[in-house]
């Protein structure tokens, strides 16, 4: 899993406050000012991610820089 899709679904299981819909691609770009296509290409691992882009994401998911940019813990040595 990429380290976006994983702080998603960590944000949907620990920062949601109640009525707060849950955190989406689509939200996620809503909320960072990026096209629904570039969070998706991030999430999907076909496009990195500028610190500029990084430090949006960590802002909107409540999360470290580390968490976004660390190799998913599935990744071959």
């Amino acid at each position: 899993m990429s380290p976006i899709r994983e702080q998603i679904c960590r944000y949907n299981l620990g920062h949601l406050v109640p009525g707060e819909p849950p955190m989406t691609q689509r939200r996620l770009a809503g909320l960072t000012g990026m096209a629904e296509t570039t969070v998706h290409r991030h999430a999907t691992g076909k496009t990195s991610i500028s610190l500029e882009q990084a430090l949006a994401y960590a802002r909107a998911l409540k999360c470290s820089l580390e968490d976004l940019v660390k190799e998913p813990e599935n990744a071959a040595a």
